[in-house]
């Protein structure tokens, strides 16, 4: 005969089934047994950086990782709300939720900062423009020339003051000569606006919007259009375009000499590429041909060679009378169409994944004004009318 086990007294047995009960519990919770605090909501609108454009990612999803809490969340710190679903927001925001259940330490709460991609401007330019040239310093935009309408040429110009909570618009001096698929840079608080119909140069002091244009004795070394130009060293460099230096690239230094660079064996002849400089390479994105729209060239001004290795990524718009701006921290934006290029320091390009608004943008100037780029006027994808609005880009 079998010797009885000894009994288990009542009372560890109720604590036994009290304490695998807490934890079936705990564990059907998701909750952090040892701080016997909720787990913590997720915030997102689908987007590791929190940028959106109304209507593309502007929905914000709040997850909670528990069973049978109830969500709260507040906006820019605003009044408590109780989650029920996605919801909108339509300018820069900051989400804070967080998730309470009765009888449990509410979790930790948890933040999210969302911020507007894109945004039309209310304030407009003075008149609508295409094929016209930018130039900025500090938070003003010179805005010049180019046309206002199909076969319709502007003399005129503006002043687009960015410093303010809203810009300010200023007339400026008309130009002296016709000035339209044109280019412009400026070197030591002068405007140079290069090229055209002809070869001529003229310029003005960025600083007064008084005073007339003058014409530079040193002209462009050949006709040039249809490009961009960027500043390297002093050095105006505009490469390709169209007309008689479709092949080579134009070395203007003002007052001094212009000069077209022949490059060395066969490179790509872009007509109305995206121009930048950085590091002293001079690149030259696209074309209006069928054959250099993904093409990247890039010239070394110091060595005074080129290569055409990166690649934008496949299936990319062809770049043709894009916009484009170097920024500070060495990467570069190419606004094309509706979509936006990011050049990465190690050379490598992406789609932002965010539309332009507005039906994007192609002939159009750009600047970029502490940290942000700005597009001024331009013809939209989908219309041949130019426009007059100035939309505002906050890079990634």
């Amino acid at each position: 005969m079998k010797p009885k086990s000894p009994a288990v007294p009542s009372t560890l047995i109720a604590l036994a089934f009290a304490l695998a009960a807490a934890a079936l519990v705990a564990g059907c919770q998701n909750i952090n047994v040892d701080t016997e605090k909720l787990l913590s909501p997720i915030v997102s609108n689908g987007r590791a950086d929190g940028r959106f454009v109304p209507g593309t990612n502007d929905e914000v999803t709040i997850t909670d990782p528990n069973d049978g809490s109830t969500v709260k969340y507040s906006i820019d710190g605003g009044a408590t709300l109780d989650y029920s679903g996605p919801f909108t927001v339509n300018d820069d925001a900051t989400v804070e939720a967080w998730v309470e259940k009765p009888g449990l330490v509410p979790s930790a709460r948890t933040a999210a900062s969302f911020r507007l991609a894109w945004r039309v401007l209310d304030t407009s330019l003075t008149i609508p423009r295409y094929y016209h040239a930018v130039v900025s310093d500090g938070s003003k935009v010179w805005v010049m020339g180019g046309m206002t309408t199909s076969s319709v040429d502007t003399l005129t110009c503006e002043v687009v003051d960015l410093s303010g909570e809203s810009p300010s618009i200023s007339d400026a001096q008309d130009l002296n000569a016709w000035k339209k698929y044109f280019q412009a840079a400026l070197v030591d608080s002068t405007i140079y606006a290069l090229g055209g119909d002809d070869a001529s140069v003229i310029s003005h002091a960025f600083g007064s919007t008084e005073g007339a244009w003058a014409t530079e004795a040193t002209s462009l070394a050949s006709t040039r259009n249809n490009s961009q130009a960027a500043v390297i060293d002093g050095s105006i460099f505009i490469p390709f375009g169209t007309l008689a230096g479709a092949s080579t690239i134009d070395r203007y230094q003002p007052g001094v000499a212009s000069e077209d660079i022949a490059l060395s064996g066969t490179p790509p002849e872009q007509a109305c590429p995206a121009v930048f400089a950085l590091d002293k390479i001079l690149y030259s994105v696209g074309s209006a041909d069928s054959v250099s729209v993904g093409t990247v060239l890039a010239y070394d001004t110091d060595g005074a060679t080129w290569s055409s290795s990166e690649a934008i990524p496949v299936g990319t718009k062809p770049v043709e009378n894009a916009s484009a701006v170097a920024l500070a921290d060495g990467r570069a934006i190419v606004i094309n169409k509706d979509e936006v290029l990011i050049r990465a320091v190690d050379g490598t390009w992406r789609l932002d994944g965010l539309p332009v608004p507005d039906n994007g943008r192609r002939c159009a100037g750009a600047a970029l004004i502490n940290g942000k780029i700005y597009v001024f006027g331009g013809i939209p994808t989908t219309s041949t009318i130019a426009t007059d609005t100035i939309l505002e880009f906050s890079p990634p």
